[in-house]
């Protein structure tokens, strides 16, 4: 497992969403619960609520101090700077474009 190779942590648990909705939901759903998220790895074109869609709510949660401070990576299929300027958002630590594999991951630093 490439997290735990970087010894990261023993203790790693992955949410799941299949788009943007449901991740959502777990973020929702990590509140109730008190479980707390470090990350969300989204693509960009996920269906019915899309990466972009998800990360301009997340950013707006955060700038109203409704949840704590979640980093974003977008992972699209477009070229990097075209996706930049599509997320101008503070959350979004990087923008790797597709296929993502372990060399792209190494950039993060977690």
């Amino acid at each position: 497992n490439y997290f735990k190779s970087k010894n990261i942590s023993s203790e790693i648990s992955f949410l799941e969403a299949s788009d943007g909705i449901e991740a959502l939901y777990c973020i929702y759903w990590s509140i109730v619960n008190n479980v707390y998220i470090d990350y969300i790895f989204t693509d960009d074109s996920m269906k019915i609520m899309n990466g972009y869609e998800l990360i301009k709510i997340v950013q707006e949660f955060l700038d109203k101090s409704r949840i704590y401070k979640i980093d974003s990576f977008v992972v699209s299929a477009y070229q990097v700077s075209e996706t930049q300027i599509k997320y101008p958002y503070k959350c979004v630590k990087h923008i790797f474009t597709k296929p993502l594999n372990k060399t792209m991951l190494n950039e993060i630093n977690l």
